[in-house]
Order: structure tokens, then C-alpha cells, then sequence
């Protein structure tokens, strides 16, 4: 007996790269050492330090938050927008705007502070939804770091690439930026905390 398979959708493979596109941003290997101090120096660059300080102080929850955001991605992970910058540090600069931000509306809840500061963070996730990182062997990308994967850094330590670059990804649709804000929200802060941002977004 036979059996025809008929194909709904065409195939597709999304994860692949054109022959020739250009990266927006390239990484040698192995990659600069990446630790909060670094980003606490990026936050004082902007004349933030004391409410990131009052902030972390009252909210440990944030400054935890803030560090397994960095433990995901690394401060070598650029800004899509601007590949010169990490995006790991624009987060948390966000991240404390937006409580400022708050503070500014009189919304000086811990609900108002815990929702504006990781809606900050989140920033990173929306972001890094138009970029792929591919590992680079022999001057060709053989494998792509994805969210599911351990740790950006850790998975650039085990493998032997020659460089790591970043490809833009211009038809990103709504559901994976919304996608990847959550598991990345859901990575980092608690049951919660996640619920509050959905509350209060």
C-alpha cells in the first residue's frame, strides 16, 4: 500500500544563510572576557550609577535579573541597530530609564519598578530577534547559536570557530520578537516578576 504525502506549506529553511550575504558585525575568537564590573562602568558612563545602585539595592531580584541576562549573552553580543555597541548594556541602561521613568509618573510601586525595569531589559530580547550569530569554520558559518542552546559564550568556548559573525534578519515577524521577549523574561526573572511585566505592559 501506498501513501501520498501532500504538502501544505512550501519548505522552507529560515535558519540558513545566503551564499555571499554580508555580516553586519564579526567576533574573534576567543571572545573578550565579559563581567559586571564591565557593565557597571558602561551605566556610570551615563551618569546612572546611583539609581542602578538604589535600584539593585532595594530590588536584588533586578540585579540578579540584570546578571543571568549576561550570563545568556555576553557584553559581546551587539546591538542590532548599532553593531558597535552591546546590547547587553543598552539593556540595563534602559532598564533603569524606564524606572526613572516611572519614578518621573509618580508610579513608585515595587509592581511599577519591577515591570519598567525588566520591560527594559526585555529591550535586549526585541533587539536580538534580528540578528543571527553563526560560528565560522574555514571562512564559512556552520552553526547557528540559538536561545534553546546553552549561553552564548559558552557555546562559542566549546566549539573551534574561527570567528563568530552576526547576519541581519529583516523578516522577523511579530510572533518571534514576542516570542523571544518572553523566554528571555522567563529566563531571567521569576514566575512573578514575568507576570507583573505582563500585568503592567
Amino acid at each position: 500500500m501506498s501513501i501520498k504525502v501532500t504538502q501544505l506549506f512550501p519548505a522552507s529553511n529560515s535558519h540558513a544563510i545566503e551564499e555571499g550575504k554580508p555580516s553586519v558585525h564579526t567576533l574573534q575568537v576567543p571572545l573578550a572576557h565579559s563581567d559586571l564590573d564591565q557593565l557597571l562602568l558602561a551605566i556610570q558612563a551615563e551618569g546612572l550609577e546611583d539609581d542602578q545602585r538604589s535600584i539593585w539595592l532595594a530590588y536584588p531580584n533586578l540585579r540578579v535579573a540584570t546578571e543571568k541576562l549576561l550570563a545568556i549573552y555576553s557584553l559581546n553580543w551587539p546591538l542590532a541597530r548599532d553593531s558597535e555597541r552591546s546590547m547587553v548594556i543598552e539593556a540595563a541602561i534602559e532598564g533603569v530609564r524606564e524606572v526613572k521613568r516611572s519614578i518621573q509618573r509618580n508610579e513608585r510601586s515595587r509592581s511599577h519598578v519591577v515591570a519598567g525595569y525588566l520591560r527594559g531589559l526585555a529591550m535586549a530580547a526585541e533587539d536580538s530577534a534580528h540578528l543571527q550569530a553563526w560560528g565560522v569554520h574555514r571562512n564559512r558559518p556552520v552553526e547557528q547559536w540559538t536561545l534553546e542552546q546553552e549561553s552564548f559564550g559558552d557555546w562559542v568556548s566549546r566549539n573551534d570557530f574561527q570567528e563568530v559573525r552576526f547576519y541581519e534578519v529583516s523578516d522577523v515577524s511579530r510572533n518571534e520578537v514576542e516570542g523571544t521577549r518572553m523566554k528571555v523574561l522567563c529566563s531571567i526573572a521569576s514566575t512573578r516578576d514575568v507576570g507583573v511585566v505582563a500585568r503592567y505592559s
